[in-house]
C-alpha cells in the first residue's frame, strides 16, 4: 500500500489514504425494483420514499411485494428533505424496508441534493458521521445521480475512496455511457443511465458495451418514464439482462429473455381514478413559520401532478411549491386557521382538502415567590 509522508520540524507525520476494496455483490445483484414507473406512486424517483407519509409508504411496500420486486431505491438528501443530520429519521425508513424484506438501496444524494458544489472535506465529514449510523440496515450504496456530470473524476474518486472505506457494502456508480473511468476502483457495479426513448437493439448494444469496457457487474437504470408501463419496462429490461446486465432498477423481475423487436404499447381503456387528498392538521407557536406537505393517494396516475392553493389562509401565508409548502402565522395571531387545495393527476382533480393549522400562543413565565426576577427596574416614588 503506498504511504505519503511529510517531514515537518516537529518530526515524522505520516498519512495513510482510504483503503481501497472490491466488496463481493452477493445478496445485492440482481437488481429487482420499478422506481420510475410504479403506479403506486407515480413516476416516484429516488426522492420519493423519504419524503411520503406512513400510509402512502406501507400502500408502496405492499405494492412491491405483490409484485416480487425486492429493491426500493431512496435518496438521503434531495432540494426538499436531507437527511445527513437525522440519521435516526431515515433510520425509520430503512428498518420499514427491512422488516417488508425490501432491500434499501440508498442513493446518498439526488440530482437537486445538498451536495451540490460542496467541497470534498465537507462530504467526507458528512460521511463519516453517516453511514456508520445507517450502515446494518443497508443492502448496498449508489454514489451520485450521472456522476460524471455531478462532479470532476477526482472528487469523485476521492469521495469514493472515502466512502469504501466506511462500509463493507457493495458501492455502485450512476452514470451515462462512456466516462468509465469515473466507475474506478472503489466502485463495485455500475447502474447504467442509458437516455429515454432508446429501442431495443440500442438497449442491447449499449449493456455488451459497457460489460465490456467496465468488466463489472451493469445493471440497467433509467430508460422508461412513462408512467403506469411496467410491462413495457420489463420488456426492456429483460433485452439488457439478455446482453449480460445483472438485473434492472427500471421494472420487474430480470430473469425472462425479452423480445428483439421494439416494444409498442396500446393504450387500454379504462376508468381513471381521482386522487385523494388527504386533510391535515398541525400546530406551531405563534410567530413561528411550520412546513406542511400537502399528501395523497392515487394508486393509478398517470401523473405528473400540479397542486392548487383554492382557498388562501385567512390569519397568514403560504409559500413554497407542489406539495412542499411552509405557514407562516400573521404577527401576533393565536388560534385556528386551514386553507384548502387540491391536486391533479394530468387527467382529473382530486376531492378539496383542508389543511388545518393550530397556532398556539408563546409560553409566559409565572414569578415563583423568593425567584430572582431578571431586568427588573425600582424607581423611587417617594423623591420624585
Amino acid at each position: 500500500m503506498p504511504i505519503l509522508a511529510a517531514f515537518l520540524f516537529l518530526g515524522l507525520i505520516v498519512f495513510t489514504p482510504p483503503q481501497v476494496r472490491a466488496e463481493s455483490t452477493s445478496g445485492t445483484l440482481p437488481h429487482m425494483t420499478d422506481f420510475l414507473t410504479f403506479p403506486a406512486c407515480g413516476e416516484c424517483g429516488t426522492t420519493w420514499y423519504p419524503r411520503a407519509v406512513a400510509g402512502d409508504r406501507s400502500i408502496l411496500r405492499q405494492s412491491i411485494n405483490s409484485r416480487g420486486y425486492k429493491h426500493w431505491y431512496l435518496s438521503v438528501t434531495s432540494a426538499s428533505h436531507n437527511y445527513y443530520g437525522n440519521s435516526a429519521g431515515f433510520n425509520v425508513f430503512l428498518q420499514e424496508l427491512n422488516n417488508s424484506s425490501i432491500k434499501p438501496v440508498v442513493w446518498l444524494t439526488s440530482d437537486s441534493g445538498n451536495w451540490r458544489n460542496q467541497s470534498v472535506d465537507i462530504i467526507k465529514s458528512d460521511l463519516s458521521t453517516f453511514i456508520p449510523q445507517i450502515d446494518s440496515l443497508v443492502n448496498s450504496y449508489v454514489l451520485g445521480l450521472e456522476i460524471d456530470e455531478y462532479w470532476t473524476l477526482d472528487k469523485a474518486n476521492q469521495i469514493g475512496a472515502h466512502l469504501d472505506s466506511l462500509t463493507a457494502k457493495p458501492l455502485a456508480a450512476h452514470q451515462l455511457p462512456g466516462n468509465w473511468n469515473y466507475c474506478s476502483t472503489w466502485c463495485d457495479y455500475l447502474i447504467f443511465q442509458y437516455g429515454f426513448g432508446r429501442s431495443l437493439d440500442e438497449i442491447q448494444t449499449m449493456t455488451a458495451n459497457a460489460i465490456n469496457s467496465l468488466g463489472k457487474p451493469v445493471v440497467a437504470g433509467e430508460y422508461n418514464t412513462t408512467v403506469g408501463t411496467e410491462n413495457l419496462s420489463i420488456v426492456m429490461g429483460d433485452t439488457a439482462v439478455a446482453a449480460g446486465a445483472s438485473g434492472f432498477g427500471n421494472g420487474g423481475t430480470p430473469f425472462s429473455t425479452g423480445p428483439t423487436s421494439t416494444p409498442t404499447r396500446t393504450p387500454t381503456p379504462g376508468v381513471n381514478n381521482a386522487p385523494v387528498a388527504q386533510n391535515s392538521t398541525t400546530s406551531t407557536p405563534q410567530n413561528t413559520q411550520v412546513y406542511i406537505q400537502l399528501s395523497f393517494t392515487d394508486p393509478d396516475g398517470p401523473g405528473p401532478y400540479t397542486y392548487t392553493i383554492t382557498t388562501q389562509p385567512t390569519h397568514g401565508s403560504l409559500s413554497g411549491t407542489d406539495n412542499d409548502r411552509y405557514y407562516l402565522p400573521a404577527a401576533g395571531y393565536t388560534g385556528v386557521d386551514s386553507f384548502r387545495w387540491k391536486v391533479n393527476d394530468s387527467l382529473v382533480d382530486s376531492n378539496i382538502a383542508i389543511a388545518t393549522v393550530n397556532i398556539t400562543s408563546s409560553p409566559t413565565s409565572t414569578p415563583v415567590p423568593g425567584s430572582l426576577i431578571s431586568n427588573l427596574v425600582v424607581y423611587d416614588t417617594a423623591n420624585a
